[in-house]
């Protein structure tokens, strides 16, 4: 009877840690989501302002700064959503078998799975994924035209 309490409580172990796993995959998501809302809002201002005529060539180049800065976050995102993934996976294919509950994916527990862990979340690898480019393409293309529009 004891065998089995163990491999029922192994078993809510390992459903409460992909849990928490898929709650932090989900808010990095989110993040990322929500870096492009901020991006879009932010360029919809840019285009206001240079529609209006208020605004120099020089400043709009400087506004589109923050943009790249939201490129940087949504890429941060993504490559921790990516990480995220990578451990939930290990976990359900059973190649790691401690579970305690541990988010922080630089823990000692997960010292030998770096590799797996990490895999395809390179920082260029991501900016220069789909996900990333087929939304933020469309930026720079506007952001290039309203500064060569102006000067």
């Amino acid at each position: 009877m004891n065998e089995i309490q163990n491999m029922n409580s192994s078993k809510h172990i390992k459903v409460e840690s992909l849990s928490l796993i898929q709650n932090n995959i989900s808010r990095m998501a989110g993040n990322s989501a929500l870096m492009k809302g901020f991006a879009a809002t932010f360029l919809a201002a840019i285009f206001g302002m240079a529609v209006a005529g208020d605004i120099k060539w020089q400043y709009l180049l400087i506004a589109t700064l923050p943009i790249v800065g939201f490129i940087g976050l949504d890429v941060y995102y993504l490559q921790l959503e990516k990480r995220y993934r990578n451990l939930y996976r290990l976990i359900t294919e059973g190649k790691l078998h401690r579970y305690n509950f541990e988010l922080d994916l630089n823990a000692p527990v997960f010292e030998k799975f770096q590799d797996e862990i990490k895999k395809d979340t390179d920082f260029f690898k991501t900016l220069f994924s789909v996900s990333v480019w087929s939304f933020y393409i469309w930026f720079i293309g506007v952001a290039i035209s309203l500064i060569c529009l102006i000067a």
